[in-house]
């Protein structure tokens, strides 16, 4: 009888805190989810997430957020350098086959774009600002909007393969958690721990209109996440548990819901801003629809655009909570829904390391599909049975 001694080390998997879809004009529909850790996982969308890879995270690196870009379109610059119209379209059409770009930041406050090919750092940069909590890039795929500790908005040049710094915005009193932009590109929505959501001119870098939410205690209330809509209405998620609906013109609340029992921490909209999604401390998924003439929008039947205007725009729109579902045990920090795939395809994580995705459509009567927090692949471990050796990775360990 042979008796071998073995040792054991624990495995401890990461809280994802952001999850964020590849932009609709890439060849693939990829999906990276973002690990405390800063690991970064490739996961390709066929019906379900299929696991493609790992990007291993940089020594005592941080991961508060992840963005694309996918350039398409040519800049300015381009058009002049072209002269025919077939050139134009020719470059059109290499730009289009590239393979989109994948940017990082967190607290260690420098941005990173990733080699997808090689799992490596192609550039790092410096955000100037401090430790980074939010970044967007614009629907052109042409800017990176970062929002920093110091309480500024900070634009990158991301065109012809560039991480560059631009130009930064005025400053405001407090750090900027959360950054969206509008569907025209022309403004730039944050939400920041002075309890307030700014409305900012991209162009000018100017505040167009600052809307003020109340305290609850003595402490401010923190806008954890925003988004804009479609019809360039602006949601706000923030500490006190509520979300909140902004009239894009007068920039006044239209409707406000207690959504969640602690801080509403990601917010997520369909392409068509008919349907919207929150969670955060307190772990249920929460869905707002839209109703337009007391149907819901996009459903048979509902009231021309038009007719809708003409009988007082906004005020035929309703939103309502349409049902909730408890997907995770814990925090839920990041929220992703994509609309340009086969199916829109909602996808959950947060603190409990799962996961999770099931059909937004059919939310919340759907049971989610949960992915096992152990990494596939031979991820951790793996064995070479020729040399009777068995290999276990961890953070900086081998």
């Amino acid at each position: 009888m042979q008796v071998h001694r073995c040792r054991f080390t624990d495995y401890v998997p990461q809280a994802i805190n952001a999850i964020e879809y590849a932009p609709p004009t890439a060849a693939q529909p990829f999906v990276a989810v973002g690990r405390a850790n800063g690991d970064i996982e490739i996961w390709c969308v066929k019906k379900n997430l299929i696991y493609e890879k790992t990007i291993p995270g940089m020594t005592n690196g941080s991961l508060e957020t992840l963005a694309w870009a996918h350039q398409t379109e040519l800049t300015k610059d381009d058009l002049e350098l072209f002269d025919s119209e077939a050139e134009r379209e020719r470059a059109r059409k290499r730009l289009a086959s590239r393979a989109p770009r994948l940017f990082s930041a967190g607290l260690n406050a420098v941005i990173v774009e990733w080699d997808l090919a090689r799992l490596t750092p192609r550039a790092a940069v410096d955000s100037y600002g401090g430790a980074v909590w939010c970044m967007a890039t614009n629907h052109a795929q042409t800017t990176l909007a970062v929002g920093t500790e110091d309480g500024h908005i900070r634009l990158f040049d991301v065109t012809d393969d560039k991480l560059v710094y631009q130009r930064c915005f005025d400053k405001i009193k407090s750090r900027i958690l959360s950054v969206a932009w509008s569907c025209d590109d022309k403004t730039i929505v944050t939400g920041s721990a002075d309890g307030c959501v700014h409305l900012w001119d991209a162009a000018s870098g100017r505040m167009a209109a600052r809307m003020t939410l109340p305290r609850e205690g003595r402490d401010a209330t923190l806008v954890w996440a925003v988004t804009a809509l479609r019809d360039g209405t602006l949601v706000s998620g923030d500490s006190r548990g509520h979300v909140v609906f902004w009239d894009p013109v007068m920039h006044v609340v239209q409707q406000d819901f207690r959504a969640l029992g602690a801080d509403v921490l990601c917010l997520a909209a369909d392409a068509d801003g008919h349907a919207v999604f929150a969670s955060g401390v307190d772990p249920k998924v929460t869905q707002f629809r839209l109703l337009v003439g007391g149907r819901p929008a996009g459903a048979a039947g509902e009231p021309a655009a038009a007719k809708v205007k003409g009988r007082g725009g906004f005020r035929n729109k309703k939103w309502h909570l349409a049902g909730m579902r408890r997907y995770h045990t814990h925090d839920v920090r990041a929220l992703a829904v994509s609309s340009h795939l086969q199916r829109d395809l909602l996808i959950t994580g947060g603190v409990d390391t799962q996961v999770t995705s099931c059909d937004a459509r059919a939310f919340p009567n759907e049971n989610p599909y949960r992915q096992p927090c152990f990494p596939p692949l031979n991820g951790v471990v793996s064995v070479a049975p020729e040399g009777r050796l068995l290999l276990q990775r961890q953070a900086n360990v081998l």
